[in-house]
């Protein structure tokens, strides 16, 4: 559990950039439980597709993000979103 702006951006930034970056990112916006969510995928060095990662669903609270539930992405919960298996 992160709990906070920074938090957050320091629990992802090894995996975004530098050194143990895990490559190119890409992200799908979906909804879930009337909420927006998001599906994001990484190419890593030497793939030729991106693969997905995890389902982010967002609670919005005012202008920001007040919440996020991560999901892994399991290939049932890609097709019940009409998500592709990679990009």
């Amino acid at each position: 559990v992160f709990d906070g702006r920074d938090a957050i951006i320091d629990m992802w930034k090894p995996v975004l950039a530098g050194p143990d970056a895990w490559g190119d990112w890409r992200s799908v916006a979906v909804w879930a439980n009337r909420q927006p969510a998001v599906c994001n995928y990484v190419r890593r060095d030497g793939d030729v597709s991106f693969s997905p990662v995890n389902i982010d669903v967002l609670v919005v609270a005012g202008d920001r993000i007040g919440e996020i539930t991560t999901f892994p992405p399991r290939p049932h919960l890609l097709a019940a979103f009409g998500l592709p298996a990679g990009l």
